[in-house]
């Protein structure tokens, strides 16, 4: 029981977290679509820089990528708000009868893909 309630208690931290995040980007969008057109645009890399090829200086690919980035962070926010929601249902069922793998799927799919934060 007390593993079931632990593993509840981080994918729904995770689930705020990733919700965090979202409305973050979404209430302070160019905050962070600044870094965004940046990264896209190599304006920060040295002179002659061989790969400068496939700068993007597309000011409508930079609010694409920024919006798909953000869709991400939201789809991610939601399944694990239902990973979590799921594991709250089956909390007191067998173990071989739970969807527990949903949940954990999402918070580790959210930690490899969008790394924890530093600090």
């Amino acid at each position: 029981m007390h593993t079931r309630l632990s593993k509840l208690v981080l994918v729904l931290a995770f689930a705020l977290y990733a919700s965090l995040v979202a409305f973050g980007n979404l209430a302070d969008y160019h905050s962070n679509f600044t870094l965004v057109a940046h990264v896209l645009m190599m304006d920060t890399t040295f002179p002659g820089n061989q790969g400068l090829w496939r700068a993007i200086h597309s000011p409508l690919i930079h609010h694409a990528v920024y919006g798909f980035i953000i869709g991400c962070e939201i789809i991610i926010a939601g399944l694990c708000w239902l990973g979590g929601f799921r594991l709250y249902q089956n909390i007191k069922i067998p173990p071989l009868l739970t969807r527990q793998k949903v949940g954990r799927f999402w918070v580790s799919h959210w930690a490899f893909c969008c790394g924890l934060p530093d600090s």
